[in-house]
């Protein structure tokens, strides 16, 4: 027996893969639903962080403003489209990372999907549980960005184009173009991972027929993304994220595998995955499929590496258009060991099998669970504003460090007309001063004024004091 259990020649009584029976739409219907619950119940654990609360703001705008915004933002544009929609409907805090959780959801089910293209179901549902426990998914699966739509939106990708090399029409090319174009207008450093798609589908291509309809599509997808590269030159505000290091490499990468256990297992089995490979033991359709997902992770780290050269980008959560890749190429390398281990000797079966489920198990309990909130808990910005709500009176000034933050905060609770200054020189005695303070540099305003109280939340205070 060889490692056709991960290609379409699965063992006698198996499914065979590339195709869809009730049990595959029950195990969908459970993933999804699973998903769905698990982020319904945490959406409202905690307040929003900065960004966001920068996303709740842009929602508030009119249908103008909108556009306005789309034109010049650098990435998310669909995203924010959509949600905008989304929005008419609602928008409590629930709402809005919702329609993220609703990504989520989707993102599981196209992971599944995908792998059954060339993998038996084992390895499928393998690798829609192993998406549905990373911490980088369960962190963004209730972040209010992009995040889990662009997990989506890239493993959907990669199906478009594994169907288009299969069978290629006019129509899958169309449908191929736009749906990479989304998600180059949701992320354009996703551009080196769909180069990669289209290299690979041109090579997989049977046919100058379908290799044109391939390059199609792919002009299609860049032309869909023209209206939004406006923003990549007028828009500012990522020089927060630190010069690229070999410290900073190592950390953001290791950050994006989800830490030092999930790395070191996913990372093992996607080096089965080589190995079989080049030792030539997985049929050919699964290793020109399986080299594409391990090609499509490997190369998202090492692209964004070169591009931060140039500007500071390299930060975990811009590569996680790449992590299902990342838990597919696991899954399907741990699967075809374990085929492989008892190929070469039946005894090892059980073997094998325990060690898979020993693998997957260390990696889901590496993480704790009380670390799942939202992402990092940077700033309760509900608790601040729920402080100056009780107690503010007229009169009162407010000081917001930093500076910008004043309208972030106002998402929960806007300031009154004139009350927010940038400093407390020049304010007649007695007046009192509430200073916002995210990012503690604002206590160096408290030493010029007698301090009444302090309210400390999640990595921010609130203080009140009085002037002179």
């Amino acid at each position: 027996m060889t490692t056709e259990t991960i290609d379409r020649g699965a063992r006698p009584g198996q499914q065979r893969s590339g195709t869809l029976d009730r049990v595959d739409a029950a195990v969908i219907a459970v993933v999804g639903a699973l998903t769905l619950v698990i982020g319904g119940v945490r959406a409202t654990r905690n307040s929003f962080w900065v960004d966001e609360a920068a996303t709740g703001v842009f929602m508030r705008s009119s249908f103008r403003g909108m556009l306005s915004l789309l034109w010049n933002k650098h990435g998310m544009g669909p995203y924010y489209a959509c949600l905008w929609f989304w929005t008419r409907l609602g928008h409590s805090d629930w709402w809005i990372r919702g329609f993220s959780v609703l990504g989520g959801a989707l993102a599981v089910v196209a992971l599944y999907y995908l792998a059954r293209l060339f993998c038996t179901r084992a390895v499928a549902v393998i690798a829609a549980g192993l998406l549905l426990c990373h911490p980088q998914f369960l962190v963004n699966l209730t972040n209010a960005r992009d995040y889990s739509w662009l997990m989506f939106v890239a493993v959907l990708g990669v199906v478009c184009v594994m169907k288009q090399v299969e069978s290629p029409t006019v129509a899958r090319a169309i449908w191929c173009g736009v749906v990479n174009g989304t998600l180059l207008a949701l992320n354009p450093l996703t551009a080196p991972l769909l180069a990669m798609e289209w290299l690979w589908g041109m090579r997989e291509s049977s046919g100058r027929a379908a290799r044109r309809r391939m390059f199609g599509s792919a002009v299609l997808s860049v032309l869909l993304f023209l209206p939004f590269v406006h923003g990549l030159f007028t828009e500012e505000g990522l020089d927060w994220i630190p010069r690229l290091t070999t410290t900073t490499f190592w950390s953001n990468t290791l950050d994006f595998m989800g830490g030092a256990w999930w790395a070191s297992v996913l990372a093992a089995g996607n080096l089965a995955l080589v190995v079989l490979f080049v030792a030539r033991r997985l049929p050919r359709s699964a290793s020109s499929r399986s080299v594409l997902l391990v090609a499509g992770w490997v190369v998202t780290p090492l692209a964004l590496a070169v591009v931060s050269t140039a500007k500071p980008l390299f930060i975990s959560r811009y590569m996680l258009h790449a992590l299902p890749l990342l838990v597919l190429g696991a899954a399907a390398g741990f699967g075809a060991l374990t085929v492989a281990a008892r190929s070469a000797q039946p005894s090892l079966r059980r073997v094998a099998s325990v060690t898979l489920a020993a693998a997957v198990t260390a990696a889901v309990l590496s993480f704790p669970y009380t670390r799942f909130g939202t992402y990092g808990n940077i700033q309760d910005l509900r608790g601040a504003a729920r402080v100056l709500e009780v107690d503010q009176q007229p009169g009162d000034r407010y000081l917001f460090s930093p500076g910008w933050s004043y309208w972030l905060v106002g998402y929960y609770w806007p300031a009154p007309d004139g009350s927010v200054v940038t400093t407390i020189d020049g304010l007649a005695p007695g007046t009192r001063v509430w200073i916002i303070d995210l990012d503690r540099a604002g206590r160096d305003a408290a030493e010029d004024g007698v301090v009444v109280s302090r309210h400390p939340l999640a990595n921010a205070e609130v203080v009140e004091l009085r002037v002179g």
